[in-house]
C-alpha cells in the first residue's frame, strides 16, 4: 500500500476521494494515478516546517484634538 495526496477528485464504485486529501492505494494503482499527474507521492519523513510570519501591531491614525472656540 502507497499513501499518496490526490491532486484531482477521483470517485468510483469502490471509492471516493476529493483533492488534496491522503488515500492509501496498491502500488500499482497509486503508481497509475501518480504517472497521469492525478496524485504525488506522500513522503516518509515528516515535512519540513512551514516558517509563518506575524504582522507587527498596526498604527492607528489619529487626529489631533481641535480647540473649541469661544463665543462672542
Amino acid at each position: 500500500m502507497v499513501e499518496v495526496r490526490m491532486k484531482t477528485t477521483m470517485a468510483g464504485p469502490d471509492i471516493s476521494v476529493t483533492a488534496g486529501n491522503f488515500v492509501l492505494l496498491p502500488a500499482d494503482r497509486a503508481k497509475a494515478l501518480i504517472n497521469a499527474g492525478y496524485a504525488e507521492v506522500v513522503p516518509d519523513e515528516p515535512a519540513p516546517k512551514v516558517e509563518t510570519a506575524t504582522a507587527e501591531k498596526r498604527e492607528k491614525a489619529v487626529l489631533p484634538q481641535v480647540k473649541k472656540r469661544r463665543k462672542r
